[in-house]
């Protein structure tokens, strides 16, 4: 998430340094997409759904590692 031009981890909401930025696409209804739900509770959490139907999201690595892996695409 970008916020104040800041960008943030989806997951632990910490800033995300400089080359540790990593994009991930999931299933809407993907176990990565329903870990960070069910960590967020009572956050407001924006997740942004594309026209294919995945979710889009920023992780710092640490955050990466920890998700379960499937069909996705890292950028750095």
């Amino acid at each position: 998430m970008i916020k104040n031009l800041i960008r943030t981890c989806d997951m632990c909401h910490r800033q995300i340094p400089a080359g540790q930025y990593m994009q991930r696409y999931s299933d809407r209804n993907g176990p990565d997409v329903l870990m960070i739900l069910a960590e967020n509770q009572g956050r407001d959490l924006q997740l942004i759904e594309l026209p294919d139907g995945s979710i889009s999201m920023d992780t710092c690595v640490t955050c990466y590692t920890r998700m379960p892996f499937t069909s996705s695409t890292g950028l750095n």
